[in-house]
């Protein structure tokens, strides 16, 4: 799809921009963030082939982001061994992440095992992040984590669209329990039936608000944990493309936008939602290329 490619070169052009601040921790969950949908684009496909060219592309952005990792890695572990936060360990995805797409063990993998070992298991929204991150570097698996907090939020949860935070814990359970596609959710039917009917009509909603990021994380949810391209799907899909064809990144929405952040701060998360979200698209629905 030619906008998935234009959000893709906007990304390789701003690498650099990612790399730039991962000795802090704002820096980092930026890198952390782009791990986690270099996850999704380089898994196994359902075909049984070696990948596609989101994953080729995504194999070498990540070596790009490993090799500066490889750097800073005992200037970051310094810094995140000496806080007890939940939410700064789990900013230790980066490590495990990039090992699993590229084959290669960073320096410190012990160290960062140990230091995830220590917290790994907790239920709540940060820990739940946590969880995710234990997972990937192969300690636990989160996902009756998920199953836990995701009945919580069916509990509590108000009409769909009517929370921004309902929506986003929602799509990030799916991006962990799915480990962004990778594997099969384990959701029971009725909450699975639940989710998909909250993704669906929230979506709709922000997509009336052209509310693009949360736009794209709903497209992608829906997609990874197995439900058919919808109407909300195809309209979703094609308001992102004709926004991504534009070359220029994905814009924020005003909810998001910080006036005294740079262009790059303000537009990298729903650039890089949109190329998970359009990436999806195009596996299930591939258009010529």
């Amino acid at each position: 799809m030619r906008a998935a490619r234009r959000l893709c070169q906007w990304l390789e052009q701003h690498v650099p921009d990612f790399c730039a601040d991962t000795l802090r921790l704002d820096g980092l969950i930026r890198v952390a963030e782009f791990a986690i949908v270099l996850l999704g684009l380089t898994r196994p496909l359902s075909s049984g082939a070696s990948g596609d060219a989101y994953t080729r592309w995504a194999r070498g952005v990540a070596d790009v982001l490993w090799t500066d990792l490889h750097h800073k890695e005992k200037h970051i572990l310094r810094l995140l061994a000496a806080t007890r936060s939940a939410h700064a360990r789990a900013l230790l995805l980066p490590f495990p992440a990039l090992e699993t797409i590229t084959r290669r063990r960073f320096d410190n993998h012990a160290l960062v095992r140990a230091l995830l070992s220590e917290k790994a298991g907790r239920t709540g929204r940060v820990e739940v992040d946590l969880a995710f991150t234990c997972d990937v570097a192969g300690i636990r698996d989160c996902r009756q984590v998920t199953r836990t907090r995701l009945a919580e939020l069916a509990g509590a949860a108000g009409p769909a669209g009517e929370s921004v935070q309902d929506m986003y814990d929602l799509t990030h359970l799916a991006f962990y329990a799915t480990m962004l596609g990778r594997r099969a959710a384990r959701w029971s039917p009725g909450t699975a039936g639940w989710a998909r009917a909250f993704l669906e009509e929230g979506g709709a909603v922000y997509l009336r608000r052209h509310d693009l990021d949360l736009v794209a994380e709903c497209v992608m949810s829906l997609l990874i944990t197995g439900s058919p391209t919808s109407r909300y799907v195809h309209d979703a899909a094609e308001a992102l493309a004709a926004v991504a064809e534009r070359g220029s990144g994905m814009p924020p929405h005003s909810r998001h936008a910080d006036d005294a952040s740079s262009a790059f701060a303000n537009r990298y998360h729903p650039t890089l939602v949109a190329l998970a979200a359009l990436a999806e698209y195009d596996r299930r629905t591939p258009y010529p290329h």
